[in-house]
């Protein structure tokens, strides 16, 4: 009964958490009651007689999350007119027209928001009959959770403590490690504590990416394969080509009404708090310190490469694939040189670093390679092939679900030309690594020096040399010693290769091209963060082992004053997207479209009708259409939407093919004769179940071997 005692905090917060779930939705919270009176303008009065007029007000001009909502009204008609919703971004809405039934004059309605909606508009049609008249028009919509999900994080929280402290692994120790890296990540999500979503370089792209996949989630599909918020909602197979596994979490707390700017920073809190946990285990694992673990993890977190990829760059992929890079470090040690048994980190750490980045994918898999081989002699002589081709089987079972949509995607002519960039234009100068992290506004005229923080950073700097000395000054050196001057050889070398001093043009003849897929060679200063932050941690806990403690302060302290310049003009910079607003930016681009594709033609949204063909009642939400054909002698349909391979077309209930029409629209031909239902949905592939069944399995399998390999040990 004593040991029940010690978890009932965490049965407390389970209950509040599970009390707040059940009646803190705060459904119905949002209202705009009276818009007729507030929100609405009719120019000509809220009553009509006469000849119809066609719309008669304009407004209200809302900003509205995805999400469904309710509107109400009381409108006097004698003729069969309807109301409008519409809105200057195109946002899919269901239903979009409401038909007003003549001599009933009250109603309610509930209408889905597939997506974010700018200026909408309620539009009250006065088309047939002799008069109208507008009493009341109300909306009402789900109440924002962002406060909910912060309490059920906080209780969370709590009720985890609460367990390690119970359990007995809270030892004095280690809550004095988690007080350090805590503070470590407080100041490095200095900029997600705020209302607004500070932007970067990558945002419109990262954000388009969020929102095409809620599209495809609010569509039907699980998982999402294709958006049709993109390239002006005409679709776009992002996820083939950059996975979205990690983004299914803001994407689910958005399903749940939370805004994009918290659930965005609730991501980056998280990745933050991976990647400095990640380097605690890693570091203190390979060093066999727990000292050197914190210190490495405090050099990492608040780095400079780092942050800038978070913040500046908005780079949400290459910023998760570091949370997990330390993991497939220590992954691959052990594989090869320790305990051969843990292959399923390694195996996890691959899959979770593909389904971020795809670039630093390659990058770890061309580096596994080259470790491999170094060691074959040693691989074969102590028998870790075997685990290795676990790790790796296990690894590709986990991602086959993404890599098989990939490999269809690009046999059916999909695109990604602009992949590879122009690497030798986005070399820089030596100089630039030695800069600090602050100062680095405008673009300076010498073009190899960046104008953003694209610098090692003074902490790792000093962390490198530490290990240089502690390893220099040992008459006899220990493997964590060789292993530190390893690192920060290899992160060296990164550097360099970052700057002009490396003949990138020379490589991209000798790789017939293929080194411009890393686009921008800068991008190597991850490799150098993440050895010089594993050297820097054990260098540092050499130097000082008589005093552990006063030198994680002194790491946190000189990291937090060379980080929080930086962090302040990121918090406090103009480029943001203010809270209860949505992206206003129209982002189309090349790749990701089928071969052939002329993106500014995208802007018509027209349903185009070749030949004899009378389309009516046509609805369109997301990647479904629905439409009344009718023609007499045969004739085309073609859809504003792109003709990637997955959808479904029905004529009269009878599936029938779908073609590339102009512009590589969908295209449906229609027999003469035809009177009926068209309908078009995305239902994907029969082979891309096959890759979800094997990646499910494999999960499964995986997870398995693990309970009963804990069992055995309890």
């Amino acid at each position: 009964m004593k040991q029940w005692k010690k978890y009932i905090p965490a049965v407390i917060c389970a209950a509040l958490m599970a009390l707040l779930v059940l009646l803190g939705n705060g459904r119905g919270a949002q209202r705009w009651d009276d818009m007729h009176l507030t929100r609405l303008s009719f120019p000509e009065g809220m009553e009509r007689s006469g000849e119809p007029c066609g719309v008669i007000n304009e407004g209200p001009a809302l900003t509205l999350q995805a999400g469904w909502y309710t509107l109400s009204w009381d409108i006097e008609t004698d003729g069969a007119n309807a109301i409008e919703l519409t809105s200057t971004n195109g946002a899919a809405i269901s239903p979009a027209r409401i038909e007003l039934t003549p001599g009933q004059s009250g109603g309610t309605v509930r209408f889905h928001a597939l997506d974010p909606v700018y200026n909408l508009q309620v539009l009250v049609r006065y088309d047939e009959g002799t008069c109208l008249r507008v009493n009341r028009i109300s909306l009402v919509g789900d109440a924002n959770t962002d406060r909910l999900f912060l309490c059920l994080f906080a209780l969370a929280g709590i009720a985890l403590l609460d367990v390690l402290w119970a359990c007995g692994w809270l030892t004095p120790r280690r809550r004095g490690e988690l007080i350090l890296i805590g503070l470590a990540v407080l100041i490095a999500i200095a900029p997600t504590l705020k209302d607004n979503l500070g932007l970067g370089h990558d945002s419109a792209f990262h954000l388009d990416r969020l929102l095409n996949m809620l599209n495809a989630l609010r569509s039907g599909q699980f998982p999402a394969r294709l958006g049709a918020y993109s390239q002006n909602h005409y679709g776009a197979v992002t996820s083939s080509f950059y996975p979205e596994l990690f983004l299914y979490i803001p994407a689910a707390m958005m399903l749940a009404n939370a805004s994009l700017n918290f659930s965005m920073h609730v991501f980056f809190i998280l990745i933050t708090v991976t990647a400095a946990l990640a380097m605690r285990c890693c570091a203190g694992r390979l060093m066999k310190s727990g000292n050197a673990g914190v210190l490495a993890s405090i050099l990492y977190t608040l780095s400079a490469y780092r942050l800038t990829d978070m913040y500046t760059r908005f780079s949400v992929g290459e910023s998760l694939a570091m949370a997990f890079l330390p993991l497939f470090v220590l992954g691959l040690y052990e594989v090869v040189l320790g305990e051969k048994r843990r292959w399923k980190l390694l195996a996890f750490s691959g899959m979770a670093i593909f389904q971020s980045h795809l670039i630093t994918a390659v990058l770890c898999g061309l580096a596994a390679v080259a470790v491999c081989a170094v060691f074959i002699v040693r691989i074969v002589r102590e028998r870790r092939l075997g685990a290795i081709l676990l790790a790796a089987a296990a690894a590709l079972g986990l991602c086959l679900y993404a890599l098989i949509p990939m490999v269809t995607n690009s046999l059916s002519g999909v695109s990604t030309s602009m992949m590879p960039r122009w690497t030798t234009g986005q070399l820089i100068s030596p100089a630039q690594l030695l800069l600090s992290m602050d100062g680095m506004g405008g673009d300076p005229a010498d073009g190899t020096l960046k104008g953003f923080s694209l610098v090692i950073g003074l902490p790792l700097l000093v962390g490198a040399a530490a290990a240089l000395y502690a390893a220099a000054t040992r008459e006899r050196r220990a493997r964590e010693d060789r292993l530190a001057l390893l690192l920060v050889a290899v992160g060296a070398c990164a550097a360099l290769m970052t700057t002009t001093l490396c003949p990138w043009a020379r490589l991209e003849q000798l790789t017939g091209g293929l080194v411009s897929y890393i686009q921008f060679p800068w991008r190597l200063l991850m490799v150098t963060t993440l050895c010089f932050a594993l050297a820097g941690g054990y260098g540092l806990s050499r130097l000082f082992e008589s005093q552990a403690v006063a030198a994680q302060f002194a790491a946190l302290t000189l990291c937090a004053a060379v980080a929080m310049p930086m962090l302040t003009e990121e918090t406090r910079k103009d480029g943001y997207l203010e809270a209860g607003h949505v992206p206003a930016w129209d982002q189309v681009f090349e790749d990701y479209t089928l071969t052939g594709t002329v993106i500014s033609q995208t802007k018509d949204m027209t349903v185009h009708t070749l030949g004899d063909v009378e389309l009516t009642d046509c609805e369109r939400f997301g990647t479904r259409v629905t439409a009344q054909v009718a023609s007499a002698a045969g004739g085309t349909v073609e859809l504003p939407l792109f003709a990637f391979e997955g959808y479904e077309a029905r004529l009269c209930g009878e599936a029938v093919e779908i073609a590339r029409g102009e512009n590589n629209r969908i295209a449906v031909t229609i027999p003469a004769g035809t009177q009926g239902e068209l309908s078009v949905r995305f239902v994907g592939r029969t082979v891309w179940r096959v890759g979800e069944a094997v990646s499910l399995a494999t999960a499964l399998a995986m997870a398995g071997d693990a309970l009963k390999k804990r069992k055995r040990g309890a």
